[in-house]
């Protein structure tokens, strides 16, 4: 497998609301300038198969029609249905903003309304993002890929360290930096 700059070519495919960003941040900050990062549905000119120099690149696979490259490393990230469905209804329907708390490193709602879970909006909602969350699951994580590493986002939450670390031992070679990933996590 091609590696650019020490880390190995990586799609991110992300169920929307699972910490993509937060991991993000914090790998781009521990790899620094070596991480060059695209958002797909915002740079198509910096994808990987366009741009030499793309080493991470995220997904959602919205269409669940995308296609499995069997020559890079997939990071998968999911959540817990329930919350992450809250999670996306809030900032897709209602409009949230995040900020980014670098003391937590956690993205923290800057508005948090309440949603009534038991209204038929919110049901109709969930139930549309319920075929596209099967359908994710069933093609990103339990067909079982070849050189993929799934993470959860609770776990994430309870061991970012564990979780990060993992993610870099899967990008890269390298001997992880345990002190650095800790400053920038700032546990």
């Amino acid at each position: 497998m091609k590696k650019i700059n020490g880390i190995y070519i990586t799609k991110c495919v992300s169920f929307p609301r699972s910490g993509h960003n937060w991991l993000t941040s914090i790998l781009n900050s521990y790899f620094t300038n070596r991480f060059n990062y695209c958002e797909m549905y915002l740079n198509s000119e910096s994808m990987i198969d366009v741009c030499e120099n793309t080493n991470y690149q995220k997904s959602h696979d919205f269409g669940l029609d995308e296609p499995i490259v069997h020559n890079i490393k997939y990071v998968i990230q999911t959540r817990n249905f329930d919350d992450t469905c809250l999670s996306y209804y809030r900032t897709q329907k209602l409009n949230v903003k995040t900020i980014w708390d670098s003391k937590y490193c956690i993205q923290r709602k800057v508005d948090q309304p309440y949603v009534d879970t038991n209204t038929t909006e919110y049901i109709t909602y969930k139930n549309s993002i319920k075929n596209y969350y099967d359908g994710f699951k069933s093609k990103w994580i339990s067909s079982n890929l070849p050189n993929s590493i799934i993470i959860h986002y609770e776990n994430m939450v309870d061991n970012p360290i564990k979780e990060i670390s993992s993610v870099i031992s899967f990008i890269t070679d390298e001997d992880i930096n345990y002190e650095k990933l800790k400053n920038i996590i700032q546990i």
